[in-house]
């Protein structure tokens, strides 16, 4: 059978199917990506792929000759920067002191209606019993 002919489109495909499972298989091992040539895309190259040779599967034990590999490391991006003073550091404590302010103060005028109502209903009270030392004076005078 005849080998099959395949685009140079189809090919680039392949390779980067292959460079995908490469990166994942390596991030599960915990090792980093390695790439050694990227691939070409080469009309002739692809029509050849079929008789290609390919290398050892282990690295080889004596340098390359060839250009460094290509090492890719994930780096976290930094953190926005933020103006920093000391009104900021005390932002937080500032609004929940105010928060705590503001139900204190409104307590506080509730206790104060309630002083009032108290104090007005402790006076009439007071008017009831002069008025009954006063009933009770006079039914002792008669007698």
């Amino acid at each position: 059978m005849a080998p099959k002919k395949v685009k140079a489109s189809e090919m680039l495909k392949i390779a980067e199917v292959m460079k995908k499972k490469a990166k994942a298989e390596s991030f599960n091992k915990g090792m980093p990506l390695v790439i050694l040539d990227p691939p070409t895309v080469d009309a002739v190259a692809a029509s050849e792929s079929a008789h290609v040779k390919h290398g050892p599967l282990s690295p080889p034990i004596e340098p390359s000759r060839k250009r460094p590999c290509e090492v890719k490391f994930l780096v976290p991006s930094p953190p926005p920067l933020k103006a920093i003073n000391a009104n900021n550091l005390n932002y937080a404590r500032i609004n929940k002191l105010k928060g705590a302010y503001t139900k204190m103060e409104v307590k506080k005028v509730q206790l104060g209606e309630a002083l009032k109502s108290l104090d007005s209903a402790i006076k009439e009270q007071e008017a009831q019993h002069q008025a009954e030392i006063g009933a009770r004076d006079a039914e002792w005078l008669k007698v």
